[in-house]
């Protein structure tokens, strides 16, 4: 689930080739978190944002090695700390205010759905456009679990002991109060959008005047379009790197800075 700020502070960052956006958000799902304060709720016990059995296997991005680490070329230059100098409330401590959930679970005939998290947000033609990770069990598994007279097996992948896999939603509204009632588009009825597909992020690429939908299957795969409000107008996802170009053992929660003429990806391994 998503709860927002009570008085939302949102960063816009222009830069030369990039104009993105982004908005502080906190998180819930439906039993109660562990720890109330944390702004992140982990998703059903036992399951993480990578594929089932991934951290055993090596995961499906398990690169070349060579003397049992990855070969990532030599270190960036480091630069030194850049001093805030932004103006307004962007120069100064913030103190955060949260509503209660604004965008939470929400079943539908063939979708039902543990927890909502990671959200990438940005306003487009006057409405907040949201596309987010879902903990989900699809397809007729979740036929079963929402008609047990029905006395088929609720398979469809164990995760986290409940079944299921993470995938994505999208959700649109004009203002924030609407947020709650906006329906939820699940990706995964979408051609190519099937099976393990988690933690988006979108932005706008100036320099080629398109949007840029990135999200990982373990490795790091994109789409673009001219639309990024229309879920069904992004291209086929496709990968950022060559096959057989190496890679960390599980790399997961790509994001992405740019410097006004290039886009630089970091990511957790």
């Amino acid at each position: 689930m998503i709860a927002a700020m009570k008085h939302p502070v949102y960063l816009i960052a222009s830069l030369v080739g990039l104009s993105a956006v982004s908005a502080g958000s906190l998180f819930a799902q439906d039993a109660p978190p562990a720890a109330p304060a944390t702004p992140v709720v982990a998703a059903p016990p036992g399951s993480t944002n990578t594929p089932a059995g991934a951290a055993r296997r090596g995961g499906p991005a398990g690169g070349a090695r060579r003397g049992g680490t990855v070969d990532l070329g030599p270190l960036p230059e480091i630069h030194a700390a850049v001093p805030n100098t932004l103006p307004g409330l962007l120069g100064k401590p913030l103190k955060w205010k949260s509503t209660g959930i604004l965008v939470g679970p929400s079943n539908d005939a063939t979708h039902v759905v543990h927890s909502i998290k990671d959200p990438t947000i940005f306003r487009y033609k006057d409405k907040w456009e949201i596309y987010a990770t879902a903990h989900v069990i699809s397809g007729p598994a979740a036929v079963a679990l929402q008609n047990p007279s029905t006395n088929q097996p609720a398979t469809g992948g164990r995760r986290g002991g409940g079944g299921g896999t993470f995938n994505m939603i999208h959700v649109s509204f004009a203002d924030w109060k609407d947020a709650p009632k906006a329906p939820q588009l699940f990706m995964d009825t979408l051609p190519g959008f099937g099976s393990y597909k988690c933690a988006p992020e979108v932005f706008y690429f100036a320099p080629q005047k398109k949007w840029y939908y990135t999200f990982q299957t373990q490795p790091a795969v994109y789409c673009t379009s001219d639309t990024p409000d229309d879920p069904k107008s992004w291209t086929a996802p496709a990968p950022f790197f060559a096959q057989g170009t190496p890679m960390p053992n599980l790399p997961i929660d790509y994001h992405f800075i740019g410097d006004g003429k290039t886009m630089y990806m970091f990511y957790r391994r």
